[in-house]
């Protein structure tokens, strides 16, 4: 089918592109600032996922649906599944108390 200008109708296809963040400007650190870093520093990325909603299927199981929050911590104090208090790059100590239990994942940098 021929539409105007000389452009022509073609089948449609679904193209899925996951596209990475990139940072232009990103300053690399050399061998030693690294090494450095380790020593000095201690860094660590807190993902808390929450329970965000509980469903109890017909032979009484809870089942939680949970949501993750992302958080950059210096210090931590307590990872419990019921308390998580730590310090955050701001030097804030942030403490959370859920009744449900919450899981998390704790990566660190440095």
């Amino acid at each position: 089918m021929n539409l105007m200008n000389g452009w022509r109708r073609t089948t449609s296809c679904k193209v899925t592109e996951e596209v990475e963040e990139k940072i232009e400007h990103e300053v690399k650190d050399n061998f030693l600032v690294r090494w450095w870093k380790t020593v000095i520093y201690e860094e660590y990325k807190l993902t808390i996922y929450f329970a965000a909603a509980k469903v109890v299927d017909e032979r009484g199981n809870e089942i939680y649906s949970r949501t993750p929050k992302h958080y950059k911590a210096t210090k931590l104090y307590s990872l419990k599944p019921n308390f998580i208090k730590f310090k955050d790059n701001e030097n804030q100590v942030i403490e959370i108390k859920s009744t449900e239990p919450m899981n998390w994942n704790l990566v660190k940098v440095y």
